[in-house]
């Protein structure tokens, strides 16, 4: 198990196998001859001399030449077969710091941390597995985190999903011919290796590892293998050129062969025919994606007023700071305080504490009709974020409009710092789980006034 990445025990859960039988799905329909058959022939010679008809001589494994007798047939045990597939290959979508498990127990609320992987028992007995998950080890430059505090959870119900049903942790004896599936649920950490943030595209690849194990120590047809015992690996026969004619001891016991084909495709150093399987599900970050976009237009100016204002000394300049969460975004981004959007104002400006909206009047941008008289403060929501260029609609004002960390009353020095607090722009309720949420596929602008100086 080479390919495997093993930090510490906590990163691996192994699970030994129970004692019951399941016959679950995907049974074949040629069913293989179990191990420990009978296998019996005997071969009849009819033959002439002088053209005479001779009485038939029945074959015996000494050999036999007394014409007319049954003779005595030639047998052999068939052996046992282990021969499985474990399948993966799924992509799950998850976020950063995603807790899907606390310690030893799952949180059902986190359950799309599940990795998903088929276990067939393709060989001729029913057959136990070890199972083992963990990291596998890199295979391309996306697998750049690892996931910590691993669960497997065998599919109790045969729904093929995971669901409270499957708490145990062990997996049933496998029929020949049958399949089961297999969960793993981990945790998502916040930072990868490097560390860094995780980012859209972020993958990790998680190996659910299969080796075959006897559960009962007893194989159909009642004979028993030596060193199958519960819960222990199985071990390959030694072969032995062993036949009828040299009284080989293959013949009339049960050996054990393993049949598995080697892993390929996955990055798995895993050869063929050693009991051991393997199989990668992959982990990919799916985290918020936000544009801010932030534009300008002119309110008003002391020469026209708002007839075709121009960027003159005295104008009231509006921004407009659209942030948007694309829809197919895979989570909320959070922007309340203290990760909220800041602004530096530009030492050539004066923040407009009312927000003035433009008068036909002299003295035009001047002590003119104020749009808020709290804290300049306008913001739109929706789910269609402004065309490029176009200015934002206005909005009745609500929460607070922060300058250096005090809510703006009066205008801030020049080169002072604007900071929104989206929590109250964005309270919670209905499907804004947490104040300051920009759920995927919404956008909010927020605009405010400032004076060319």
């Amino acid at each position: 198990m080479k390919w495997l990445k093993s930090k510490s025990p906590s990163k691996l859960a192994t699970l030994m196998v129970s004692a019951a039988v399941l016959g679950l799905a995907s049974q074949s329909a040629a069913a293989l001859t179990a191990s420990g058959t009978a296998i019996n022939n005997t071969a009849s010679l009819t033959y002439s001399v002088g053209g005479s008809t001779q009485t038939p001589i029945a074959s015996a494994p000494g050999g036999n030449s007394i014409a007319g007798t049954a003779g005595a047939p030639t047998s052999f045990l068939v052996d046992k077969k282990v021969d499985f597939t474990v399948t993966g290959g799924a992509i799950v979508n998850v976020q950063p710091n995603q807790a899907g498990v606390v310690g030893t127990t799952p949180i059902a609320a986190n359950s799309n941390t599940v990795l998903t992987y088929t276990i067939s028992n393709i060989g001729n007995d029913p057959q136990g597995f070890i199972l083992t998950a963990g990291n596998a080890s890199p295979v391309d430059p996306t697998d750049v985190f690892d996931p910590t505090l691993f669960q497997t959870f065998v599919d109790t119900n045969n729904n093929g999903v995971y669901d409270a049903a499957d708490t145990g942790t062990s997996i049933a004896t496998l029929a020949p011919g049958a399949s089961v599936k297999v969960f793993i649920l981990s945790t998502i950490p916040a930072n990868s290796i490097v560390p860094a943030p995780l980012v859209n595209g972020n993958q990790a690849l998680v190996t659910l590892t299969a080796q075959a194990a006897d559960t009962t120590g007893t194989l159909v047809g009642g004979s028993t293998v030596a060193g199958s015992t519960n819960g222990v690996a199985l071990a390959a026969t030694a072969a032995a050129a062993g036949s009828n004619a040299t009284g080989g001891a293959n013949v009339s016991t049960v050996d054990i062969v393993f049949a598995e084909v080697a892993n390929a495709g996955l990055g798995l150093a895993n050869p063929a025919n050693n009991g051991i399987a393997a199989a990668n599900d992959t982990y990919n970050i799916q985290t918020a994606m936000l544009t801010v976009t932030k534009l300008s237009s002119v309110v008003c100016d002391p020469v026209t007023g708002n007839v075709a204002p121009n960027n003159i000394p005295g104008a009231a300049i509006q921004w407009a700071i659209t942030i948007s969460n694309a829809a197919g975004a895979g989570a909320p981004a959070n922007l309340a305080l203290p990760t909220a959007i800041s602004d530096i104002l530009d030492v050539n400006t004066t923040f407009d504490p009312n927000k003035v909206t433009g008068a036909a009047v002299a003295p035009f941008c001047l002590g003119t009709t104020a749009f808020n008289a709290i804290n300049g403060l306008g913001f739109t929501l929706g789910t269609a974020a402004p065309a490029p260029g176009a200015a934002p609609a206005t909005a009745a004002p609500a929460g607070a409009l922060l300058l250096n960390g005090a809510a703006v009353t009066a205008a801030p020095a020049a080169g002072g710092t604007v900071t929104v607090d989206f929590a109250t722009l964005l309270p919670a309720g209905g499907a804004r789980v947490t104040a300051g949420d920009l759920n995927p596929g919404e956008f909010i602008t927020v605009y405010f006034n400032v004076f060319v100086n």
